[in-house]
């Protein structure tokens, strides 16, 4: 069998594929290689770029929760400030109310005593005519003088 001619062309067939081969598959060794390290190298750069987007994002989120808390912050003090302002118009009101009370109130009375004073002075001046009328019919003139003297002077005094 080793004098076989066949055997000898399929062995040197064999060792030309192995030779002319080689060279194509160190090419596609180093091919695959590259494309591993390259894929390697977008991997870790993907890790960087995902670590740094993380790392943005929660520089993001805690910039967002400060910004809540101090927006709670702002409405909290404007509320507080609004109540307050509420409290000075109310009071404001209030006391322009009970200063309109107390005005309305002595316009009230100064008009009662007006009242009062005009209703005592038409009795007065009522009294004066009918003590007149009286006396001039029943009494003489001497006794009414003298009454009406003495009456007129009290009827005065409370005139004023």
């Amino acid at each position: 069998m080793l004098s076989s001619p066949a055997l000898w062309y399929l062995v040197a067939f064999v060792i030309f594929l192995v030779l002319a081969i080689r060279p194509f598959v160190k090419k596609v060794k180093s091919a695959i290689l590259a494309y591993q390290s390259e894929i390697d190298r977008d991997f870790k750069e993907a890790e960087e770029v995902y670590k740094e987007a993380k790392t943005y994002f929660t520089a993001q989120e805690t910039r967002m929760a400060q910004m809540k808390t101090e927006t709670e912050q702002i409405i909290q003090k404007y509320k507080e400030r609004l109540e307050d302002a509420q409290a000075l118009i109310t009071q404001a009101y209030i006391a322009k109310l009970k200063a309109k009370e107390n005005s309305t109130d002595m316009q009230i009375k100064a008009m009662k005593e007006e009242f009062l004073l005009k209703q005592q002075n038409q009795v007065i001046d009522l009294a004066i005519q009918v003590v007149e009328a009286y006396m001039r019919v029943q009494t003489t003139p001497e006794t009414a003088f003298l009454f009406i003297q003495q009456n007129l002077k009290e009827l005065q005094s409370l005139k004023t």
